[in-house]
Formats: structure tokens, C-alpha cells, sequence
């Protein structure tokens, strides 16, 4: 797959877990956690803007960064997020969100070795 490719599955995956999460909290499908499950919708939505503005063709350093942060606040999100609901359960959604994290952590590590670098 093209970088670019890449960056447009991310952008996607991050936008639609955002509304998930988001309409997740708001139904009230999280129990005692809707309020980090909405700040979760909340931050993909501003990472997906962040890989969407930053991330060039060219694969400048500030898209190289937005990508990695990226991966790793989704990281953390999936363990934590996971940890959680494998020891106090939550709605089935959780599986699902789950696995769009997983393909997330996948576009982007995929993207980080298709992506050209500066010399």
C-alpha cells in the first residue's frame, strides 16, 4: 500500500472511533467510565485532524511525529482501555473499538516504513 493510502485508512479509522466512542458515552454504554471514553472520542478526533494537516507525501518530520504519537496514544488507549474491560466488562462495543485501535496501531506502523525520509 501507498503511504498515502496509509495516512487516508488512518485518518478514517480515527474519525470513526471518534464518533463511536463519542456516541458510546453520550448512550451511556460505558458505565462509570462514559466520561474517559468521551475524552478518548474527543482525542482521536483532534489526531486524526493532526495526521490530516501534518503529514506530507514527502514524509517530513512533523508527519513522522504525528503518525508516532498517534500510535502510541492509541497504544495506550487499547491497553488501558482493554485492561479495563476485560476486569470490570462494558458493552460489546468495546470489542469492536478494540479492534479499529489495533488496525489503527497497524496502518501507521505500516506507514512508517513505506513513508520516504529525509536524507
Amino acid at each position: 500500500m501507498k503511504p498515502q493510502t496509509l495516512r487516508h485508512a488512518m485518518i478514517g479509522l480515527l474519525l470513526f472511533t471518534s464518533v463511536l466512542h463519542l456516541i458510546t458515552a453520550m448512550v451511556g454504554g460505558g458505565g462509570a467510565y462514559n466520561g474517559l471514553i468521551a475524552i478518548f472520542g474527543v482525542v482521536y478526533g483532534l489526531l486524526a485532524y493532526w495526521v490530516r494537516r501534518d503529514v506530507t507525501v514527502a514524509g517530513d518530520d512533523t508527519g513522522r511525529r504525528s503518525i508516532i504519537v498517534t500510535i502510541a496514544i492509541t497504544a495506550l488507549a487499547v491497553t488501558g482501555g482493554g485492561a479495563q474491560f476485560l476486569t470490570k466488562g462494558g458493552p460489546g462495543v468495546l470489542y469492536f473499538m478494540g479492534f479499529i485501535d489495533f488496525l489503527i496501531i497497524a496502518a501507521g506502523c505500516l506507514w512508517l516504513t513505506r513513508a520516504p525520509t529525509k536524507n
